[in-house]
């Protein structure tokens, strides 16, 4: 069913519905540019229902040609033309709306907003004008957003691109908020660098000349360094000295945990259980004190907890690519790095539906423009939990796409996704997502130009050049091993320096050409020489895209050690077989194995990636540079020998305290090794030939009276800092 709009005509009978008549109309000229609401067919209605002035529900009723949207308040107005557009094509001057969208609309989550933080270490939104935020404020509305949140920070934090520091943007936003409705809160930490007196003089600061504030965020850690007694005394002074300026902001701080303070959790609620009447909630996000389900309930009812989730980043983060597998793989992680484009749909509305019940809604994270699906995605999810994710990225197409086939271009995010999935070697879909946003491009051309768009075209161009890459360099590789085995160096580095071809040169350029484009479109810094992006981490891609992804590099920078010996053959021979095994041998990768062969582990572990880094520079293989990070670490297997076997286990070396003697292995439950980390036999040898600096192996004799019928159960703990590990090796004694 369709309902043609193109000749329209409004009324309002309220101030709020007029200022929503008025955005409506901007909001139609940014679609088409020609089109006024002159006309005399269709009448488009702003109704104001009587009430309660703070609901967010509102109606739509599509009836004889006519749109009635009905709300209490401003926003209620902007959510129901927001849906209105969400569901409408503008093309050839007409306006057709594509569904009967008359109904009740009630939003399911009390708070639901993103934080967009005007500082110098995000990605993009330094370079923003006032008029940006504004109007990316107004498309987080079209999905029911009702919250911003900003952060503050003074000149010494601003960088060439901000047009004013972060507290004059601040006092800019906060007008925005002011003129369409919008909640605004603000992220503000503090710590032992600042007194009680400097902390009152900062909040008279940085907000009294701020027009509205409706929440302060509060971190507990990350930053923080405040013990939690101490921090509840300092928040209780930031609410006595708010109060004078702001009286009916409201202060949440978060559970998340300085790491110094092993019992800081545990301290925690203790506070809390206090009861203290300045706090209105608690915020859970990245490096909490305990799980959301024990937060909730270990904290007094009366408190509600809003969620802080990291949707930006893909990978050393709180849901990293593939959260419940860790499974990424690393060419992807290695080449794309923390902070790139990177939509992900039906990952989000997984970790949605596991937190959603705990909450009364969410701030999202964000560091920048690389999560705009993904904001979406999670404030449609708010709003509404059941909402069919399809139909919504079909929305986004709509709301932001016009010129485009709505339905081609959401396929072609889910297919972004599945590019992720596997091996890129495996993956035979990368190649057809490129190739669909080239044929949507070449049928509108305009959309070059619309940053949204742009996006998700880099990230398919750059899948397609991992992909690429790794196909084209393992050939190489095998090519090369296979000289090496005849004793033929000189013809090994010869295949390994084979350059690359024409095609995937010009791809590299059209990465390229993509990344200018959305600098100059939205401020999108893609990499630090060229736009100015803080550094590799914050969503350089261009900067990490060309970093090695298999270990073409690594063999050539071993070749070039192994022709200053006598025996050069001989030298690459062991390089190359160092990861293989003999009958009944175990070899273990967290970067080529995952935990396929030894099953999830317990707890809140961490895997510290090594290959978006500038570490991986050809001086480590690939299978080094995933890192298992946690206080404990458990797998199995059986032996086929009868005079037991060794166990090598190649560790990132971290410092300890002189007090971290609880290193321990255990063996069925039998103490192998207890004492300093990390124990074993070091082999300075093994180390120089196949190690990079800060690696080091060690090796454990586990005898055979140690196995229980043949079987062996492994424990690894240290409970002071833990431990990290690439890579482990059981092979006959």
């Amino acid at each position: 069913m369709f309902f043609d709009f193109s000749e329209f005509f409004i009324t309002a009978d309220s101030s709020a519905a007029k200022k929503a008549s008025e955005l409506f109309i901007d909001e139609i000229k940014l679609r088409n540019s020609e089109k006024k609401p002159d006309g005399k067919k269709n009448e488009i209605c702003f109704r104001t229902l009587s009430g309660d002035e703070t609901s967010e529900d509102f109606s739509v009723e599509i009836k004889d040609g006519s749109a009635v949207f009905s709300a209490h308040r401003l926003r209620g107005f902007i959510y129901a033309y927001g849906l209105f557009l969400r569901k409408s094509e503008f093309k050839n001057g007409k306006i057709i709306l594509t569904e009967n969208i008359s109904g009740n609309y009630s939003p399911d989550k009390k708070v639901r907003g993103h934080q967009i933080g005007y500082r110098d270490s995000n990605n993009t939104y330094d370079a923003w004008s006032v008029d940006t935020f504004r109007r990316y404020l107004l498309d987080l509305m079209l999905f029911g957003v009702n919250t911003y949140e900003g952060i503050p920070g003074g000149d010494d934090e601003k960088n060439s691109f901000m047009q004013m520091n972060g507290n004059q943007m601040l006092c800019k936003v906060s007008e925005i908020c002011c003129e369409i409705d919008l909640d605004f809160s603000v992220w503000h930490p503090t710590g032992s660098q600042y007194t009680d007196e400097q902390t009152r003089e900062q909040i008279k600061e940085y907000y009294t000349p701020v027009k509205k504030l409706d929440c302060l965020f509060i971190p507990g850690g990350d930053p923080g360094d405040l013990k939690a007694d101490d921090l509840f005394k300092r928040i209780k002074i930031m609410k006595e000295a708010l109060a004078d300026i702001h009286p009916n902001a409201k202060i949440w701080v978060s559970a998340q945990a300085p790491h110094q303070y092993a019992d800081w959790g545990d301290r925690f609620i203790d506070e809390m259980k206090k009861l203290p009447d300045f706090i209105d909630g608690i915020i859970y996000g990245p490096n909490h004190a305990m799980p959301l389900d024990e937060l909730r309930r270990r904290t007094p009812e009366r408190y509600p907890i809003r969620f802080y989730p990291d949707i930006t980043h893909s990978v050393r983060c709180e849901y990293p690519v593939h959260f419940d597998k860790d499974d990424w793989h690393y060419t992807f992680a290695s080449a794309l790095g923390r902070e790139s484009v990177d939509p992900r749909p039906t990952e989000y509305r997984k970790i949605h539906a596991l937190t959603r019940s705990f909450v009364c809604g969410s701030v999202s994270y964000s560091d920048g423009i690389n999560d705009d699906v993904n904001k979406t995605v999670w404030s449609a999810l708010d709003f509404d939990p059941n909402t069919d994710i399809a139909e919504t990225l079909r929305d986004y197409a709509r709301a932001f796409l016009p010129e485009t086939d709505a339905a081609k271009f959401a396929d072609s995010i889910f297919m972004l996704e599945k590019n992720w999935d596997t091996s890129p070697m495996e993956n035979p879909f990368i190649e057809t997502t490129l190739g669909t946003l080239k044929s949507l491009s070449d049928a509108a051309p305009s959309l070059k130009g619309n940053y949204r768009f742009m996006m998700c075209y880099f990230r398919a161009v750059c899948d397609s050049l991992v992909q690429r890459r790794m196909i084209f360099e393992e050939k190489l590789i095998k090519e090369a091993v296979q000289e090496i085995e005849f004793g033929s160096i000189k013809k090994c580095r010869e295949i390994l320096e084979t350059p690359f071809d024409g095609s995937y040169t010009a791809l590299r350029e059209e990465a390229d050409s993509a990344a200018k484009i959305l600098n100059e479109t939205i401020g999108m810094q893609l990499d630090v020489a060229t736009y100015g992006g803080k550094y590799w981490e914050r969503g350089c891609t261009l900067d990490t895209l060309d970093r090695p992804l298999t270990d073409r590099a690594y063999l050539l920078g071993k070749l070039t050690l192994a022709e200053k010996t006598p025996d050069p053959a001989g030298f690459m021979k062991k390089i190359i077989s160092r990861n293989n095994t003999g009958k009944g041998e175990i070899y273990l990768s967290f970067a080529l194995h995952g935990f396929d062969f030894i099953g999830r582990q317990s707890g809140d572990f961490y895997m510290d990636f090594q290959g978006d880094t500038p570490k991986n520079d050809g001086s480590l293989p690939m299978c080094m540079i995933k890192v298992y990070d946690h206080f404990n670490f458990n797998f199995s297997f059986c032996s086929p020998w009868q005079n037991g076997c060794r166990l090598r286990i190649t560790y990132k070396d971290r410092s300890y305290p002189e007090c971290a003697n609880e290193f321990k292995i255990t063996v069925n439950g039998k103490t192998l090794y207890c004492g300093e980390p990390y124990g074993g036999v070091k082999d300075d040898e093994y180390d120089a030939l196949y190690l990079a600096d800060g690696y080091t192996a060690r090796a454990y004799e586990i005898p055979q009276s140690y196995f229980v019928n043949g079987a062996a159960d492994i424990e690894i703990t240290e409970p002071l800092k833990g431990f990290m590990i690439n890579e482990f090796k059981i092979e006959e004694l």
